[in-house]
């Protein structure tokens, strides 16, 4: 009887840690929310800078990539560190991914497009 609940701990301790998020590695939560800023990031460069010839979309991509990271109080070294270790826990990375579909995404009032302030008459 004893083996088997040694047995019965082994296994719990050593599956237990399998979904555990490591130092140095953004959190579950912290990785959903700097991914759908990304991802915002590069919906707002394909749908409007894309427009504007005057402007390089790659370095534009770039730059509001960089504002994300500083938002979120990380980096790029640490985002794709962290990437990289979701990539090897394909369960936790659909589990963000998964997340990200369900959450709604709130347009801040100063994006939305205003109404028109006069009418025109004619």
């Amino acid at each position: 009887m004893k083996f088997w609940i040694l047995a019965f701990a082994i296994v719990v301790v050593s599956c237990g840690g399998k979904n555990k998020v490591p130092s140095g590695i953004l959190q579950r939560d912290s990785m959903e929310v700097v991914l759908k800023d990304l991802m915002m990031v590069d919906e707002f460069v394909t749908s409007y800078v894309s427009k504007d010839t005057t402007k390089n979309q790659k370095a534009e991509r770039l730059r509001r990539y960089e504002q994300v990271f500083a938002l979120h109080k990380t980096s790029r070294e640490q985002f794709k560190k962290s990437l990289e270790f979701y990539k090897q826990k394909p369960r936790l990375m659909k589990d963000v991914f998964d997340s990200l579909s369900t959450k709604p995404v709130i347009i801040p009032d100063t994006v939305k497009p205003k109404e028109p302030s006069a009418t025109i008459k004619k």
